[in-house]
């Protein structure tokens, strides 16, 4: 919803494409995320929870990929278990998530 969740599909497949970006993803599906961004002319101020207590690398992995896989860019990348892993071996916050963000979005701006 506009303003209030931002739109995951035709957003993930870009953030994935690069090592940061696929880093990013699993910090927010590990670790949550807080904190106000804006996407797409919207302003959010955001809170998810996150889920390394209840899913495995390898859930983790396959929610992304199956969203990833719903955006326009062909082959669409994948983030595989062993980078779930790698994230998780650093535990995060969602406020270490939103900085993550903050990060990756100078160097390769977020849609």
């Amino acid at each position: 919803m506009p303003g209030e969740t931002p739109p995951l599909v035709g957003r993930l497949d870009v953030i994935a494409q690069t090592p940061e970006g696929r880093a990013y993803l699993a910090n927010v599906l590990l670790y949550g995320l807080q904190g106000p961004f804006k996407t797409q002319g919207y302003s959010y101020n955001y809170s998810m929870p996150g889920f390394a207590a209840q899913l495995s690398d390898h859930d983790i992995a396959e929610v992304l990929n199956w969203l990833i896989e719903r955006g326009s860019t062909k082959p669409a990348p994948q983030i595989t278990d062993a980078e779930i892993a790698a994230a998780r071996s650093h535990p995060g916050t969602p406020i270490s998530s939103f900085k993550l963000r903050t990060t990756l979005d100078q160097t390769h701006p977020i849609p």
